[in-house]
């Protein structure tokens, strides 16, 4: 579960969408992922590698940095995870549920 503070207003029935900075995934090594992505780009930059992952139903590339030199391929399907307390949940419109 992810705490989130309450609003100042009432958002009953409002969509929103979930964020996480590409240094706050990790790959799941476990049953106990949030998502899973195939790899479609990768980046070595010698100290951190950026996969770049198609999600299903998600628009744009989800990119994820790890570290290291990774040995992930085009075509790979990673599961990811992340720690709750650095997720962030936005409305439809893009702000913040914090500052809201």
């Amino acid at each position: 579960m992810v705490p989130i503070p309450p609003p100042k207003k009432s958002l009953s029935g409002t969509q929103c969408h979930f964020g996480e900075r590409p240094e706050d995934m990790r790959i799941a090594h476990s049953e106990d992922f949030l998502f899973e992505g195939d790899v479609h780009f990768v980046e070595r930059f010698g100290e951190v590698t950026n996969l770049y992952l198609h999600v299903k139903d998600v628009d744009d590339a989800v990119v994820v940095k790890v570290g290291g030199v990774q040995n992930y391929a085009k075509g790979d399907r990673v599961s990811i995870t992340a720690p709750p307390e650095k997720m962030r949940l936005f409305t439809e419109k893009g702000r913040s549920f914090l500052h809201i």
